[in-house]
């Protein structure tokens, strides 16, 4: 398993277009966008019991859309983690600590 990191290198690495960082940012917005427009459909679907019907794709595909866009999404963080020079495991791991103490977390058991 990459750490994440290791995604955002790989990610910098297979980058090949505009090095502009509101490009990266627009990217990333759109893929963000096509995340939240299937997860909009399962909630549709929630409330309309024929929204399956009208829309012609079941949750079980939805969610693999969403789990096929989330790599995405990730790509573009990466690239411009690496572009900005962030250490995105140690950021994770800043702000992880960080809302334990804010929300004063208690682990699951």
């Amino acid at each position: 398993m990459p750490t994440l990191n290791e995604i955002r290198d790989e990610a910098h690495d297979r980058y090949n277009e505009n090095p502009d960082l509101d490009h990266v940012c627009t990217r990333m917005s759109g893929e963000c966008g096509e995340i939240c427009n299937k997860v909009g459909k399962l909630t549709r679907a929630k409330y309309n019991p024929n929204f399956y019907k009208i829309n012609k794709m079941g949750e079980s595909e939805l969610v693999k859309e969403i789990k096929g866009e989330i790599p995405d999404l990730l790509f573009y963080i990466g690239v411009l983690a690496k572009m900005l020079g962030i250490n995105l495991d140690r950021s994770w791991i800043d702000k992880m600590e960080y809302n334990t103490k804010k929300y004063d977390y208690k682990p699951k058991k």
